[in-house]
């Protein structure tokens, strides 16, 4: 009884005390199937992490929930110019737009390939008495790169309203125009987006002067992640191993922590284990990244017996959660977690 006390304080108050911290939420432990002797197998309770966790939502102002998934969403009104009288080409710009979009940086804390399936842009329009040929310049860049695309379409009293991107939204509020190039623009990460509509300069100098006087425009950038889709998300389980333990447990032996893990988020993800000593310097137990692909995976980390000595200032734990598209494309939603159903093994006993 008092080896089973002293799992279950280890388990309680050491491997698992990330019930503190809030991006990693772990239940009671139960240690009534622990078995003990020199080998047994101990419940480590399990823990999740949420889309909230993964995605720095917070930290992206211009991210909003539309039918239960997260966009980000940057929408305002195009200046219209007035009319010139004389045009200097075939084209004449009527509408332009910079747009800041800087936030998108801080979706993640480190580098990512913001790689996803329907970026698109909205044109709504009050065009009226008047049909006008117009081209759609968007250009997007950050610190280091440029990317250009267009559309061209026409705006009417009977198409005032413009749904551009590479898949159809099937409704009729909008006229689809095909552009496969605005994943690639999105792509880059950029820290602004320029948008200029022309029409043709003859049908926009015998418009009437109110043919056009309201442009509305929105950028949405759907969270759903393409196979090309790559980010890194550290998730840290806070003072996981308590001092007073590890020293009874990691003495001799060998030991692995193993288990099943639920995915509801639409990533596969590469999962690797870092563990920490108390001044974040990692101890230099090389663990093999786990795969998890789809909804459900399983993952074992083990310590093997040369290893052992180097628990003695174990720490924290280090998920670092390698996330990448799925071939079939799912939106990330508010709530969706991915779920570590954990257990402790250890070979070779315990030393009091």
């Amino acid at each position: 009884m008092k080896n089973k006390h002293l799992v279950m304080l280890l388990l309680s108050s050491c491997c698992l005390a990330a019930c503190v911290d809030s991006k990693y939420d772990l239940s009671d432990v139960n240690t009534d199937d622990a078995v003990m002797g020199e080998s047994w197998v101990a419940p480590l309770g399990t823990g999740y992490v949420t889309s909230d966790d993964v995605v720095n939502v917070e930290k992206v102002p211009s991210i909003r929930e539309v039918d239960g998934a997260y966009v980000m969403i940057y929408d305002g009104e195009m200046k219209i110019k007035g009319k010139s009288l004389r045009a200097a080409s075939d084209k004449v710009e009527i509408a332009s737009e910079d747009i800041t979009t800087g936030d998108i940086d801080g979706l993640f804390d480190g580098d990512f390939v913001l790689a996803l399936t329907n970026p698109h842009i909205t044109l709504k329009s009050n065009v009226k008495n008047a049909s006008l040929d117009c081209s759609l310049a968007i250009e997007a860049e950050n610190a280091s790169k440029k990317e250009v695309t267009s559309s061209d379409f026409t705006l009417s009293t009977v198409s005032p309203n413009i749904w551009i991107g590479p898949l159809d939204p099937k409704t009729d509020a909008f006229k689809f125009v095909k552009n496969e190039k605005l994943p690639g623009i999105v792509q880059i990460v950029p820290q602004k987006i320029h948008l200029s509509l022309s029409a043709d300069s003859k049908q926009w100098a015998n418009a009437p002067m109110d043919a056009l006087s309201e442009l509305r425009y929105a950028v949405e950038l759907p969270l759903t992640p393409a196979p090309e889709f790559s980010a890194v998300s550290v998730e840290r389980i806070e003072d996981a191993f308590d001092e007073d333990f590890v020293d009874y447990i990691f003495s001799d032996g060998s030991a692995k922590i193993y288990g099943e893990v639920t995915n509801e988020m639409p990533f596969d993800m590469s999962i690797e284990m870092v563990i920490m000593d108390e001044n974040n310097v990692p101890v230099d137990i090389q663990f093999p990244a786990q795969e998890v692909k789809g909804q459900s995976g399983e993952v074992i980390f083990e310590i093997t017996k040369e290893d052992m000595p180097k628990m003695k200032d174990a720490r924290h734990i280090d998920l670092n959660l390698h996330l990448t598209g799925r071939d079939q494309s799912e939106a990330l939603k508010k709530g969706q977690k991915t779920t570590f159903n954990l257990k402790l093994k250890k070979e070779g006993g315990i030393s009091i």
